[in-house]
């Protein structure tokens, strides 16, 4: 089976804050990152739905600036973390 990832992945250590759209809101951090999505290490329990739509940001908390709020849907809840998609819109 070949590669079907449409974008580079880094490997990227980053605080991330996951919220859901009932306002729960905790942190992780990402394993990988690219143009169309990311994996992030979380502890949310219970684990989202594949198909669920979150919001991540960046969490800077020493930053003087706000970071963007990025739109992401589920799409693999695995050990190694929840596996996003990135919404662009």
């Amino acid at each position: 089976m070949g590669e079907r990832r449409n974008h580079e992945r880094f490997d990227l250590s980053v605080d991330i804050k996951v919220m859901d759209e009932g306002g729960r809101t905790t942190l992780g951090i990402t394993q990988n990152f690219s143009d169309g999505g990311a994996l992030v290490q979380v502890d949310l329990e219970p684990p989202p739905a594949v198909g669920t739509v979150m919001s991540l940001q960046i969490h800077d908390p020493g930053s003087a600036f706000e970071r963007p709020v990025l739109k992401a849907r589920v799409i693999r809840v695995s050990a190694e973390g929840i596996a996003f998609e990135l919404l662009h819109e």
